[in-house]
């Protein structure tokens, strides 16, 4: 077991994608929460962070970055290096787009839309076609809705 952890890589993972118990956030989560962008990629590129792991409100790094209006973490999130799902959904049912539209961040709004492909059509569960923009939340509201 020792020899294990005598990588650094495995810690370096290990330690990137352990959850705090109680509320199951990551270092990924808090370094997207504040938009330290350096982190982000660093937890990423060399220490394996997971992208698209939840916390206990089932929230990922993309949730946290687009509700706290970090523009440019949300771009890396979605890049190819990250490769985050613009579609994953909370445990209310919000997206990273939902949570842009709550707060007023045009800037994000519009880069998930124009860019991430956030209003792209989608199969929901019942095999309809919706687009992004129009994904309901388990309160019934939609993205513009918020």
């Amino acid at each position: 077991m020792q020899s294990l952890f005598s990588d650094t890589r495995v810690a370096a993972f290990a330690l990137a994608n352990d959850a705090a118990p109680r509320t199951g956030l990551t270092a990924l989560h808090a370094a997207a929460s504040r938009g330290k962008q350096a982190v982000v990629r660093w937890l990423i590129e060399e220490c394996g962070a997971m992208s698209d792991l939840e916390d206990k409100e089932g929230e990922t790094s993309l949730h946290k970055a687009a509700l706290n209006g970090h523009l440019s973490v949300v771009s890396y999130l979605l890049g190819p290096e990250a490769k985050a799902d613009v579609h994953a959904q909370d445990a209310d049912g919000w997206t990273a787009l939902h949570n842009a539209c709550s707060k007023g961040y045009l800037d994000i709004v519009r880069y998930l839309c124009e860019s991430a492909g956030a209003a792209d059509q989608l199969e929901s569960a019942d095999q309809r076609t919706i687009r992004g923009v129009d994904i309901k939340s388990k309160g019934g509201w939609t993205p513009l809705s918020t």
